[in-house]
């Protein structure tokens, strides 16, 4: 049976796969979670007027600031400019403006097509964890103001030795079909663990353009990246990618 390393937890291409015949193994190498104290974001929403919008490019950013903002939202003439289909369903629960380009798969492709104008003079709030990238405050420099509040950490996850050991010995007789990525912070912790070298016979395949980005940047090779950030569209190309490949 063809066999996908995916490097996060069971989620929703886990089942996917599972149903297309494939066994998959799931290794999560990080671990994302909200931060206990989230008072510097209650603090910037008590003055919820005075930001033009606010930025969210994660699931996790995203419920932090719904959470937040229950009871807050009626009457904010702001937008909520969000990343990815999973971030706005979560935004949809509250009264807010969500702004979201199918389009852009890259926060960086979203500035881009949103354009600096949309923001010139503005006060922006990005919501954002300890590892988010820069690319929002880089690409509004001189142009609006910034304030960025950190709601998550993103951590590096330990992993048994013998389960290392197993691993490295699958990736060296090519027992996997496909190995998927999920984040940068997750290409650089199988970076860490495993290595640079490249990794022959399995198609190396990544949620989105960032990730696709961070294994090239590791040397690691992509084959395949989603082209829409979501677990289900990459569980779809890639399965179809493998079926022709059978």
């Amino acid at each position: 049976m063809r066999k996908v390393l995916v490097i996060r937890d069971r989620c929703e291409l886990t089942r996917i796969l599972e149903e297309r015949g494939f066994a998959v193994e799931n290794l999560p190498l990080v671990e994302t979670v909200t931060l206990d104290d989230l008072s510097d974001l209650e603090e910037r929403l008590d003055e919820l007027d005075r930001y033009h919008g606010i930025f969210v490019t994660s699931s996790h950013a995203a419920a932090a600031l719904r959470d937040a903002l229950a009871g807050r939202a009626s009457g904010y003439t702001g937008r909520v400019f969000a990343l990815g289909r999973q971030s706005l369903e979560i935004l949809r629960e509250i009264d807010v403006e969500v702004v979201i380009d199918k389009s852009a798969t890259t926060v960086g492709e979203m500035l881009e097509n949103l354009g600096s104008e949309e923001f010139e003079g503005k006060r922006i709030l990005f919501v954002r964890g300890n590892r988010s990238m820069r690319t929002i405050p880089e690409f509004l420099e001189g142009t609006a103001v910034v304030d960025e509040v950190e709601v998550y950490a993103t951590t590096f996850k330990p992993v048994e030795t013998d389960r290392i050991v197993d691993i490295k010995n699958s990736l060296a007789s090519e027992g996997y079909s496909a190995i998927c990525f999920f984040s940068p912070s997750g290409v650089e912790s199988f970076a860490r663990i495993f290595g640079r070298e490249p990794i022959s016979g399995a198609i190396m395949a990544a949620i989105g353009k960032t990730t696709a980005g961070a294994l090239v940047e590791y040397g690691l090779r992509c084959d395949l990246a989603a082209s829409d950030p979501s677990a289900e569209t990459l569980a779809e190309e890639l399965a179809a990618r493998l079926e022709r490949r059978a």
